[in-house]
């Protein structure tokens, strides 16, 4: 009966009781305001219920049950619906797969000793309904690492994949290396059936892969438009603007300049070098240099080719000598067959007057006469205009004019 009243006394002694408030301690202070239980001590700690996992397993908990699981060395919590969890502290969390670390406030998933704010070991990361956000505060960049430290690198790929419908991959691009200098290279794989549509190489060179496409094509849209292209069409190269851009031209500039333009004006293709709008099939602004011949499609008129200065060829004669004017008259003076820049007048019997926009004292002009033993001669040049003679041969005492055919051609530096 003596102990039951000690024992009584002294448990009184440590716990004070306050209107459903509890304080546990040894100087007799009043619990808290805000606790139901008040446990203070400066020698002594809380001691959790110790349990075995089968001794734990024995019973249903109430949600939020706490106690101390002795057989894998943890404090755990009971959630409804969600089991016996355990509490993590600042040293290590035990999960089902493996090993979390907390070391220097970095976080290792699979690694003790993490190196970065997140180190994840011998594992991979999945997000599922949500997305990998990089977000930089400051500083000038942000990146994603792939950092391999094995041993012989050749033909090691990393890679980033594109999933959806759970494992099946639709794209994906990769990381080849290579020990051949300039030939390490980046893959892209539009789908998981095709080859590397697009390779990146260390080198500087792009490549699309022939054996991925039939037609590879560089698109450029604005506006949601189809702008302009690149393209492959089996052996050719094509670019240009596309059949919705009507107005569009194809520029090739240098030094700020556009110098070489393709337009089409009303289904026509216009070609400008040196003109930003050219207004003809070929419209140049400068020389032309022709090492062979040129060939015109009909006859060598204004209407067909249009000079400011001269045609040359420079590569035979320094007199760089050309047509003007050339024609076969009648004897009465009618022109048989004569370019239309030339106007015939016959004079009087045996004189001829040809009028030819051009001439000058500068031309050189060719005559001949197509009856026997007559003889022509250009006599006297003007501007714009010629004076042609026929005589008899020269050995007839005296020589007199006379009415004849002649051919003529006008040459002019």
């Amino acid at each position: 009966m003596l102990r039951a009243i000690v024992l009584f006394s002294l448990l009184f002694s440590a716990i004070n009781l306050f209107a459903q408030r509890v304080a546990v301690n040894e100087d007799g202070s009043a619990p808290a305001a805000s606790a139901a239980l008040d446990v203070k001590s400066d020698t002594k700690g809380f001691l959790w219920p110790s349990l075995t996992t089968t001794q734990r397993n024995s019973f249903f908990p109430a949600n939020a049950l706490m106690l101390y699981n002795n057989t894998d060395g943890l404090l755990q919590r009971y959630i409804n619906g969600g089991g016996w969890r355990s509490i993590i502290n600042n040293d290590y969390w035990q999960g089902f797969t493996g090993t979390v670390y907390n070391s220097a406030s970095n976080i290792g998933l699979g690694s003790s000793s993490p190196l970065e704010k997140l180190h994840v070991s011998g594992g991979n990361i999945k997000i599922t309904s949500g997305d990998l956000s990089l977000g930089r505060l400051s500083g000038l960049s942000q990146k994603i690492e792939f950092d391999y430290t094995g041993g012989a690198p050749n033909n090691f790929a990393q890679g980033i994949d594109f999933r959806t419908n759970s494992a099946t991959r639709n794209a994906y691009i990769n990381f080849v290396a290579s020990t051949t200098t300039g030939e390490d290279e980046l893959r892209f794989y539009p789908s998981v059936s095709s080859t590397h549509l697009f390779n990146v190489f260390s080198s500087g060179e792009y490549r699309f892969s022939a054996s991925a496409v039939g037609g590879p094509t560089f698109q450029f849209r604005s506006n949601n438009l189809n702008i302009g292209f690149f393209q492959i069409a089996g052996d050719d190269l094509r670019m240009g603007t596309n059949s919705g851009n009507s107005i569009g031209r194809v520029v090739i500039r240098n030094a700020g300049s556009d110098n070489v333009v393709i337009s089409e004006v009303s289904s026509e293709a216009r070609m400008g070098i040196g003109v930003a709008n050219p207004t003809e099939a070929l419209h140049v602004n400068g020389n032309i240099k022709v090492l062979n011949g040129i060939t015109v499609d009909a006859r060598t008129t204004t209407d067909n080719i249009e000079l400011s200065g001269g045609l040359t060829k420079p590569s035979e004669s320094s007199a760089q000598l050309v047509p003007i004017c050339y024609g076969s008259v009648n004897a009465d003076g009618t022109a048989r067959a004569v370019t239309p820049n030339a106007t015939i007048t016959k004079t009087s019997t045996g004189f001829y007057k040809v009028d030819c926009p051009g001439l000058d004292n500068t031309c050189m002009v060719l005559v001949t006469a197509a009856e026997d033993r007559h003889m022509a001669n250009c006599f006297s040049i003007g501007t714009n205009s010629m004076n042609i003679s026929i005589f008899l041969d020269r050995a007839t005492a005296p020589p007199a004019a006379r009415d004849s055919d002649f051919c003529f051609v006008v040459y002019k530096k």
